[in-house]
């Protein structure tokens, strides 16, 4: 029966990676999030090179050098308009603003400095560009704050040398090393975890759709007279699994290929930092998640394949199971932010949750070695304990045809099985 087993196992992957839709995913679903995900960087590169104008009245008279000195090297310019502040002058600013001839205003008033109360007013005609906006309040702030210092006989050159800027290095600390870190540890847990929701959702999916296809076709039939319905339906998963832990090695490497060969500005800066998160422990971490969580999953979805003969059905029923990893994904980014809350870690040990979440707090901070483990333990068991239930009915299941399906009848096909 094993030997048959396999020969499932052997045509279900072959069946796998040879379609049409396997190859476009493998080959070329990786290349189009690639260039979505360098689209906004780009788009981002070309707007930085535009540079905006902004008018600048100063009553004060303090502010012009401050504001063209802050300006350097950024996308902002300061014309600085000698006009008086008046109705008619600030409506010459609206006009010019409108026609696009200037992206905005500034107002600073003549008690800027001296007095609490007084505001100094920022007018621009896109108010969502969200960066402008705080570059521009944080440089005159700057001024107000310095200015004011200055009128209480504390000089310039004092209060630059008390500036604590770049006197700040963050470490990520562990049992092994101090190394730096940028973030990369919650980009790295995030993309980790959405590849396995992908996977998991798309090949289970698929499962399904091959399980109603052989039931409709009457081929199940035929294969079901020469192997046991639970070693075809392990033979199907197992072979499904290997197909899609094929995709996965295929993206990893043509995602190492574009990062550090076609975009070596990217892997410059990001370089050591995620050469100390992507480790070939977590990379045997991921392996194993992905295989525990793909064995569970699959096994549910084809359950639902042979209990119903139309896939309009199977959505339906498959529901609560997309939902479970649904929650998965949503719950990624408080577990990676929080790794080590009871909240992240019992919602990382229920093994519906485990293969995403656990592998967030890898990344993030790698949680005791003992609840790695248990998470293990708790999906093996998850999945012996899914797949004797399933093969009950699958066995019944897949030979059923032209009765509606019941929840109360998948019952009594467990409880008599």
């Amino acid at each position: 029966m094993k030997h048959k087993m396999f020969i499932v196992l052997k045509h279900e992957f072959l069946k796998e990676v040879r379609s049409k839709g396997y190859l476009i995913m493998t080959l070329i679903a990786p290349l189009i999030l690639t260039a979505l995900g360098l689209l906004p960087a780009l788009i981002t590169s070309l707007n930085l090179s535009e540079t905006s104008t902004i008018a600048v009245i100063d009553e004060t008279g303090h502010f012009a050098t401050h504001l063209a000195q802050s300006s350097k090297n950024e996308k902002m310019t300061f014309e600085f308009v000698s006009t008086p502040t008046t109705s008619t002058a600030i409506d010459s600013l609206r006009s010019l603003v409108e026609e696009k001839k200037l992206d905005g205003y500034i107002r600073i008033p003549k008690n800027a400095i001296s007095d609490n109360g007084s505001k100094i007013v920022i007018g621009l005609r896109n108010t969502s560009d969200f960066d402008s906006r705080r570059e521009i309040a944080n440089s005159l702030e700057g001024i107000v704050l310095n200015e004011r210092l200055a009128n209480h006989g504390i000089s310039s050159s004092l209060i630059d040398s008390l500036s604590p800027e770049n006197s700040i290095e963050v470490l990520k600390v562990t049992s092994k090393q101090e190394t730096e870190d940028s973030g990369i540890g919650f980009v790295a847990g995030y993309i980790t975890g959405f590849i396995l929701y992908l996977s998991l959702l798309i090949h289970g999916s698929l499962m399904m759709q091959s399980v109603i296809e052989e039931k409709n076709t009457r081929v199940i039939e035929l294969i079901i007279s020469s192997i046991r319905p639970r070693d075809l339906m392990l033979g199907k998963i197992f072979g499904v699994c290997l197909a899609g832990m094929l995709q996965i090695a295929v993206w990893a490497l043509m995602f190492a290929m574009l990062s550090f060969l076609a975009l070596p500005a990217i892997a410059t800066s990001i370089g050591p930092s995620l050469a100390a998160i992507i480790t070939p422990e977590s990379l045997v971490y991921f392996v194993l998640y992905f295989v525990g969580g793909f064995l569970i999953y699959a096994t549910l979805y084809a359950t639902i394949g042979a209990m119903v003969e139309q896939a309009s059905d199977a959505q339906s029923l498959a529901m609560p199971i997309t939902f479970l990893i649904v929650i998965a994904i949503i719950s990624m980014t408080s577990v990676i932010q929080n790794p080590s809350t009871t909240a992240s870690v019992i919602l990382s040990m229920i093994p519906f949750f485990s293969p995403i979440l656990m592998m967030g707090r890898i990344y993030s901070e790698t949680p005791p070695f003992w609840q790695i483990a248990l998470s293990f333990v708790l999906m093996g068991l998850t999945f012996f304990f899914i797949s004797s239930i399933a093969s009950k009915i699958y066995r019944t299941g897949i030979l059923m045809y032209g009765k509606k399906f019941s929840f109360k009848e998948a019952f009594k096909w467990v409880k008599y099985s």
